[in-house]
């Protein structure tokens, strides 16, 4: 029982971050938004950490993909419907996160 509601609360949290993106992307009219403007939080190196999860649970069921942006750093945008239904690329990105790239990124 408690496994199950660890997932549901985890579950409901990847889709609130999933609305929020939306509301941002629209809001802005945005192509794409840099990953690390999306996940770093200044005053909290976890909750940074958890935000990366939260955008890789999101890429993983094919909500979001992640290209290079023109500065090279990984961007995010939001995956079309017709685009989800195609197969994706399932490339990996690893990237590094520390305190110093956190200070410097916001």
């Amino acid at each position: 029982m408690d496994t199950l509601k660890r997932q549901d609360k985890g579950a409901e949290k990847v889709n609130m971050v999933h609305r929020e993106l939306a509301r941002i992307f629209r809001q802005y009219n945005c192509e794409t938004i840099p990953f690390y403007k999306l996940i770093v939080d200044p005053r909290d190196f976890m909750y940074s950490v958890e935000n990366a999860f939260q955008l890789a649970f999101l890429a993983r069921d094919g909500v979001i993909g992640v290209v290079a942006g023109n500065d090279g750093h990984p961007a995010v945008y939001l995956v079309s419907s017709a685009e989800n239904k195609k197969q994706l690329d399932t490339s990996q990105w690893i990237n590094s996160l520390d305190m110093k790239k956190c200070q410097v990124k916001c």
